[in-house]
């Protein structure tokens, strides 16, 4: 993993992290909860917004290589986003959807907040991984108002044999 992750607690990584086997990466999301952080400066269920958050409260996600499993390299760089708990590949692994942990004040247009209850606004967020090396996130979340109108806490996403996601 890439050095600056692997601090005294070592890397909070996501609960759903994936692999893409047929390019042998490893999609590690960063949750902002990780290493020696102060939390309370971190961006999280209504705290600190973008203007003024700590920078070192970063998530999103690294794409690391495990071709050679005894040499693991980053591909690519950082990914950041509003959220890095989870990351579940799509359609072979072309897209990644990353979602959680928590909702920054900064992103107020997704809705109401109202921690513990329904419309906590923390959607997915998708990124574009047809090119390793050039990821593209979209600049807007999707899975919005699933929740009679609110857009509610989306964890993590599965997607079944059928190519249907949940």
């Amino acid at each position: 993993m890439p050095p600056e992750i692997l601090g005294a607690q070592g890397y909070w990584q996501d609960e759903d992290m994936d692999v893409d086997v047929r390019r042998t990466l490893i999609i590690g999301a960063l949750d902002p909860r990780h290493d020696d952080v102060d939390q309370t400066s971190c961006p999280g269920i209504g705290q600190l917004g973008a203007k003024n958050r700590n920078p070192a409260c970063n998530s999103g996600f690294y794409l690391i290589s495990y071709a050679d499993p005894a040499n693991l390299r980053q591909v690519g760089g950082f990914v950041e986003l509003p959220a890095g708990h989870t990351a579940s590949c799509i359609e072979s692994c072309n897209w990644v959807w990353t979602g959680g942990p928590a909702r920054r004040d900064d992103l107020a247009s997704l809705g109401p907040f109202t921690p513990g209850g329904r419309g906590d606004g923390r959607p997915i967020w998708v990124t574009d991984l047809r090119d390793p090396l050039h990821q593209v996130v979209h600049p807007d979340p999707i899975d919005l108002g699933r929740d009679d109108g609110l857009t509610d806490y989306s964890h993590d996403v599965q997607v079944d044999d059928q190519g249907s996601r949940g």
